[in-house]
């Protein structure tokens, strides 16, 4: 796990699984006061270069979480396919290859 502090206070963290040569991104939250200040793009950045190893990373988000759907993209994710998980809770998973 990873977080950012701002005048003491965290700001975003992300957790991440590495699964043989897969980073699995768990969590990705940042204090919405900080929003738009690129913390979630450091995150996934620093978070994905932790792991040498690992060739792949995966993703999953709300489906309507359009913010974080972006950040995915722009940081070279690509959809997948997107699941309900139960009745009215869908997310979209992302992949990316690393190396």
């Amino acid at each position: 796990m990873l977080g950012v502090r701002i005048d003491g206070a965290l700001a975003g963290a992300v957790s991440w699984r590495l699964d043989g040569e897969t980073t699995d991104l768990h969590r990705l939250v940042v204090d919405p006061v900080h929003f738009r200040r690129g913390i979630g793009q450091a995150l996934v950045r620093a978070a994905l270069a932790v792991e040498p190893r690992a060739r792949w990373a995966i993703v999953q988000t709300g489906a309507a979480n359009e913010p974080a759907k972006t950040l995915y993209r722009r940081e070279g994710f690509v959809p997948l396919d997107e699941l309900e998980l139960v009745p009215g809770l869908r997310v979209a998973r992302f992949a990316k290859r690393l190396r």
